[in-house]
């Protein structure tokens, strides 16, 4: 607030997908495999409430950054599973996916259009 901001804006912070994979890890706030849960890196519920009422006291604002265009990251039918709370694969956009099934359409590492994963990370 002395630097002159009035408003906070912090990463996603739901639950992240765990673990590496072939696109890398998760901890960017933008991998989301549960829309319901605060992962556990960011705090908890309660740690939330806390931010944003201490925010408010000093009459500033929260942008809660919420990814609304995807989840990930996904590499096959059982990675989607585990989703919350879009656990189908008919949930994800599979342009061009002709007579492939899902776990060969998202199995593509090249060409156009990319698989249904949105989100590419080599951290």
């Amino acid at each position: 607030q002395e630097m002159g901001f009035d408003c906070v804006w912090i990463t996603p912070v739901v639950k992240q997908f765990e673990g590496e994979t072939s696109s890398g890890t998760a901890s960017m706030g933008y991998w989301a495999y549960d829309l319901y849960k605060i992962d556990e890196s960011f705090g908890t519920p309660e740690d939330l409430k806390e931010l944003i009422g201490k925010l408010h006291a000093r009459n500033m604002c929260i942008v809660y950054d919420f990814v609304a265009n995807h989840m990930g990251p996904i590499h096959n039918e059982d990675m989607v599973k585990k989703m919350v709370p879009f656990n189908e694969t008919r949930y994800f956009n599979q342009l061009f996916r002709g007579n492939m099934s899902f776990n060969d359409y998202v199995a593509k590492a090249s060409d156009w259009p990319p698989p249904a994963q949105a989100m590419w990370s080599q951290s």
